[in-house]
């Protein structure tokens, strides 16, 4: 294992001899599967110089564009604003800079006060909507904007897992460099970064299994055919990013991550997952954990492969440090254009969401805020690039039915439905006045 002092220490080895933020994952929205507006990929560019130029990476980065949150599909709602923008005038409250978004079956995740009617063909279009517009132009340095599938379907997820054509991955390709080529000119002259990142892969690519064995499917290793599709679909996303980089110059970032969530049971006993099967396949920009099974494996919870259901806070420092250690190892090194955007002592890896629910007897509230206190100071000591908590308002009832009561939900949120501010409010707000640089 790798110690702290000695992983810093090589990433500033590698910055000197390698040698502004806005985390957004699309992929896709609503609307229809047609795509006129994207550029055709011309050959003859081949041999142009890039028109990035590789940045100064960063001294250091303030908390602020470090710590965010989540804002999606939200149980409740308390003003007539549409629910996007109320979402993000709280964290704007909160003081933090960074903020995730999800830009996939839009009328289900944000519901309240929305008008999804008008059909997307794109994923500029999408962006140009008068929410998100409102949204960019917040003083926000940081947004996370989630977006899945392959095409533009309204219904669910779009299976991956069968498979994908060239036309398909062609099609991805053009998708990303055309939204890229819009943020990179629309954005220049603020210096956001924007990355473009999937929900949760491993639970994605067993989605067949999960309905199959409902009780097992956690178990089942990814398949070397189902891997295949996916680092290929990942190579296309990333395709079309670094295109769009390489002929619009701009201050503004965009970059591609892909998010795991099952790595206990890989770096445990090597268990075929995506983040040792996939992404060292990949030269993805940055990899994105979503790290509930860490928190639950902090109190005790032994739900997720890779847990030994008991409570070690006690290892936590150990845990969470092997655990960072293991994902950026099988990460690709980031390149000149990731560099810009990290300072020497952070890494390309971040939190995408974690958090512990407070409303459930167990772990119960206390626990659950050690969890997320734990988990939060440690991978920012370690050098996470961001740490995304879930969520601002709940998304997960605990009731069948209109969410009323504070004990309707299970507690994944910073403000409660009767609007009363949650200890992990008061724990961020700490944080984030702390002035902390990283």
């Amino acid at each position: 294992m790798m110690d702290n002092s000695s992983r810093i220490i090589d990433r500033r080895l590698l910055l000197k001899t390698v040698g502004a933020s806005i985390a957004v994952g699309l992929a896709g929205c609503q609307g229809l599967e047609s795509d006129d507006d994207t550029p055709d990929n011309d050959d003859d560019e081949e041999d142009t110089p890039p028109a990035w130029q590789p940045r100064t990476p960063p001294e250091s980065v303030p908390i602020e564009d470090v710590v965010g949150a989540n804002h999606v599909e939200s149980g409740y709602h308390f003003t007539d604003k549409p629910l996007m923008i109320e979402g993000a005038e709280r964290l704007q409250e909160l003081r933090t800079d960074v903020i995730k978004l999800w830009d996939h079956q839009l009328p289900d995740k944000y519901r309240f006060n929305h008008d999804w009617d008008a059909p997307f063909s794109s994923m500029r279009d999408a962006l140009q909507s008068e929410y998100f517009q409102t949204v960019f132009e917040m003083d926000f340095s940081t947004y996370v904007l989630l977006a899945h599938s392959r095409t533009f379907s309204p219904e669910g997820w779009v299976p991956i897992y069968n498979g994908v054509s060239a036309a398909e991955l062609d099609e991805v390709e053009r998708r990303f460099q055309d939204v890229s080529e819009y943020l990179l000119e629309t954005y220049d002259g603020t210096g956001k970064t924007f990355v473009f990142q999937p929900w949760e892969l491993d639970n994605h690519a067993l989605s067949p299994v999960r309905d199959e064995d409902p009780d097992g499917w956690r178990e089942t290793e990814l398949s070397d055919e189902v891997a295949e599709h996916y680092r290929r679909w990942l190579r296309a996303r990333q395709n079309g990013v670094e295109q769009a980089r390489d002929r619009i110059e701009s201050d503004v970032s965009v970059l591609n991550a892909a998010e795991v969530n099952f790595v206990l049971d890989a770096k445990n006993d090597g268990t075929s997952r995506f983040i040792n099967t996939v992404v060292p396949e990949t030269d993805i920009d940055l990899v994105s954990y979503s790290a509930h099974e860490l928190e639950d494996q902090l109190v005790g919870h032994g739900w997720a492969p890779g847990h030994n259901a008991e409570e070690e806070f006690d290892r936590a420092d150990e845990i969470i440090t092997e655990t960072l250690d293991y994902i950026e190892e099988q990460a690709p090194e980031p390149n000149d254009y990731v560099n810009g955007i990290l300072s020497d002592d952070q890494s390309n890896v971040y939190l995408g969401e974690y958090g512990t629910p407070l409303n459930e007897e167990f772990p119960g509230e206390e626990a659950a805020m050690r969890a997320i206190r734990t988990t939060t100071e440690h991978s920012l000591e370690w050098g996470v690039r961001w740490a995304l908590y879930w969520q601002v308002y709940d998304n997960e009832p605990a009731i069948d039915g209109e969410i009323t009561d504070n004990d309707d939900v299970r507690g994944f949120h910073l403000i409660r439905p009767d609007e009363s501010k949650a200890p992990t409010w008061d724990y961020y707000q700490d944080l984030l006045e702390s002035k902390e640089t990283y």
